[in-house]
């Protein structure tokens, strides 16, 4: 090869280039520690708010209902009492109600990775 002719350039893209790019230094992850509120919960709302927002949300539910496409959860759905439509479902505000009553207080959430539950 003469010296007069063109050197070809190098791609300097993909993993070898970032890496290049990069350098050796990397960025120390701080250790893991789950979110801890240490603010007191705010109150956005009144209570008189708080109920006007309830009311509304058990009229959706009763008047408006809730379009189900999973068939399995419409035969529960209906098989709990609520009443069904095709794909709506109407569920009156006692129901709701007593579903809303059997979730627990607190529950843990588990990761993959054990030590990192909430």
């Amino acid at each position: 090869m003469a010296d007069t002719e063109p050197r070809r350039k190098t791609r300097g893209g993909g993993r070898a280039g970032a890496a290049a790019r990069r350098g050796r230094e990397t960025i120390e992850q701080m250790p893991w520690n789950p979110p801890i509120m240490i603010d007191p919960p705010v109150e956005p709302l009144r209570p008189e708010g708080v109920e006007a927002i309830h009311d509304g949300a058990m009229r959706i539910l009763e008047e408006i209902g809730i379009q189900f496409l999973n068939n399995e959860a419409l035969g529960i759905l209906r098989e709990a009492g609520c009443r069904v439509d095709g794909d709506m479902v109407f569920m009156d505000r006692d129901f709701v109600m007593e579903m809303v009553a059997k979730a627990p207080s607190e529950f843990t959430i588990t990761p993959r990775n054990l030590d990192r539950k909430i």
